[in-house]
């Protein structure tokens, strides 16, 4: 009897009620299909008296609901409701005047049908949070579940160094981040936990090629005071400042070779990158991996045990597939050596933005095998790849884990565009005329005053300075604080102005989190079609002539 009791149970169709109002009653209605669902399932969506349901209280649709007892009758029949997730209050009222459980849907329309499945699956939604949160929450449950699994279970170690249990392959993958160059002896101290909070393992101090021995030493000395809690490591082709690291509690070396492999024997025990020589780069796959077995092979005579394999990636057009090769390569070859990919040649010699290659990358090093990514921020536009590269081996990670791809699993690199396409939104209907404007000239400003807006990368922060019967200047972080400040200041401005001086705020801002040039009264973001114009224009004649 029971068993038959369960299997009408899961035979019975679990209906699931969506509230709503009139302008998104059609998008709601486009973003579901009964049939996609298939038998199990079936949805009504029931049409609220109002234009924009999105922009009630639960207070407010509890009163409407209170005044339709044929609605609230229909409602009943349904297993679970879902209204509007943008709406303020809980719904924890209408949930008692109905008898079914009311919850928050998503925001984001597009999430439809993915809430739909969660919901069928029997797992509760939330009477006061929209379920965008709920469903990340649960995305991001599973993503730390695997990750525990990949980074705190056994997997087979190389070596350690310090703290760090290297494996022999790959996940999970560590990262190594350089220290720019650029940044002086005194200063770099304080890039140091900027790429720790990044989520560096390793900290390598890269030396300058003609700094002088002593500034050098002031280098590695301010690096090393600086580490909190990652590894400290060093990149220099001078074996005398490796040997002067190893006093300043160096534990990785960059890089051990054919020339300096005797030299470095004196402090054996600690780890070695293993590089191919210059001139071998250029001699084939084959000789690059007989140099880097001989070179490992004598290392192994003279009593190194902790050697990680760099092969070398080329960059992007000048050899950098045969070098994903060769890569493949070295770990077939090389087996009981962990290795490493850099990033580096990649990022730093190819104008695109750096948040997209990190990803494709750490996707590469993922299927390979590598344990270690070395990722370096010389140039500007490759600011935040220390973070790009970590948290995409990590995504990498799970989606090699989970024999996946990395979608949908918690977190993404999408910090330019939508995954999904945005909601097109149309104004109510009680809008009848709508006027197009374009072309309106320069903003009017205010006589005898003026704003001038300023963005400092380095320190973070937007300046908004006022020139007028006194002179002020805010900083700030956001335009928001700044604009809230300068209103309750006293200082009066025209509409116009103030509008002004909104727009060029929220600029600044973006540029700001960015990393891109601020300047006032000129755009800091140029659409693709119209940035690219020229070029495709090009394009076009050269194929016509062609033709």
């Amino acid at each position: 009897m029971l068993k038959n009791q369960n299997s009408l149970k899961k035979e019975r169709k679990m209906k699931i009620g969506i509230i709503t109002g009139k302008r998104a009653y059609d998008l709601v209605k486009q973003k579901i299909d009964n049939s996609f669902f298939g038998e199990s399932i079936t949805i009504k969506i029931f049409k609220l008296e109002i234009e924009v349901a999105a922009m009630l209280t639960t207070s407010i649709i509890l009163e409407m609901l209170k005044k339709d007892e044929v609605l609230v009758n229909e409602l009943r029949e349904m297993d679970v409701i879902l209204i509007p997730g943008t709406v303020s209050g809980s719904t924890e009222e209408i949930s008692i005047l109905i008898g079914k459980p009311v919850y928050k849907a998503s925001r984001d329309l597009s999430l439809l049908k993915e809430l739909i499945n969660f919901v069928s699956s029997g797992k509760k939604l939330s009477s006061t949070i929209s379920a965008d949160e709920i469903l990340n929450l649960d995305r991001l449950k599973r993503f730390e579940e695997t990750l525990e699994e990949i980074y705190k279970n056994k997997y087979p170690v190389a070596f350690e160094i310090k703290n760090i249990k290297i494996p022999v392959r790959g996940p999970p993958i560590f990262i190594a981040s350089e220290t720019p160059t650029g940044v002086s002896p005194q200063d770099v101290g304080e890039y140091v936990r900027y790429l720790e909070d990044s989520g560096a393992d390793i900290i390598n101090v890269a030396i300058p090629i003609g700094e002088s021995f002593e500034d050098s030493i002031k280098r590695i000395k301010n690096v090393a005071e600086s580490i909190r809690k990652s590894v400290l490591g060093i990149d220099t082709i001078n074996t005398k400042l490796m040997l002067e690291a190893y006093d300043y509690g160096a534990e990785v070396y960059f890089s051990l070779d054919s020339k300096n492999i005797e030299e470095l024997k004196r402090i054996k025990e600690k780890s070695f990158v293993v590089i191919p020589s210059e001139k071998t780069l250029d001699m084939g796959r084959e000789n690059i991996v007989l140099e880097l077995e001989n070179t490992i092979k004598k290392a192994e005579e003279l009593g190194f045990r902790k050697l990680i394999v760099d092969p070398i990636i080329k960059p992007p057009c000048t050899g950098f597939v045969d070098s994903l090769i060769l890569l493949h390569d070295v770990s077939e070859r090389v087996k009981n050596y962990p290795f490493m990919l850099s990033f580096s040649n990649v990022i730093e010699l190819m104008d695109a933005d750096s948040v997209g290659i990190n990803a494709i990358l750490s996707t590469i090093a993922a299927e390979m095998g590598a344990s270690l990514i070395l990722v370096s921020e010389e140039s500007w536009k490759a600011r935040g790849s220390t973070l790009e590269a970590r948290i995409s081996s990590l995504m990498s990670s799970y989606a090699f884990k989970n024999k996946t791809p990395p979608i949908n699993i918690g977190t993404d690199l999408l910090l330019f565009k939508s995954k999904k396409k945005p909601v097109s939104m149309k104004p109510p209907e009680e809008f009848k005329k709508i006027v197009t404007v374009e072309n309106q000239g320069e903003p009017i400003m205010d006589k005898g005053i003026y704003v001038l807006i300023f963005v400092d990368h380095e320190k973070r922060l937007i300046y908004l300075c006022v020139h007028g019967e006194e002179k002020l200047c805010y900083a700030s972080d956001n335009g928001k604080d700044l604009y809230k400040k300068l209103t309750r200041s006293g200082v009066k401005f025209s509409n116009e102005h103030a509008s002004y001086i909104g727009y060029e705020l929220a600029k600044a801002e973006f540029s700001l989190k960015l990393g891109k040039q601020y300047e006032q009264d000129f755009s800091s973001f140029v659409e693709p079609k119209e940035k690219y114009f020229d070029i495709l224009k090009y394009y076009k004649n050269l194929v016509r002539d062609i033709e």
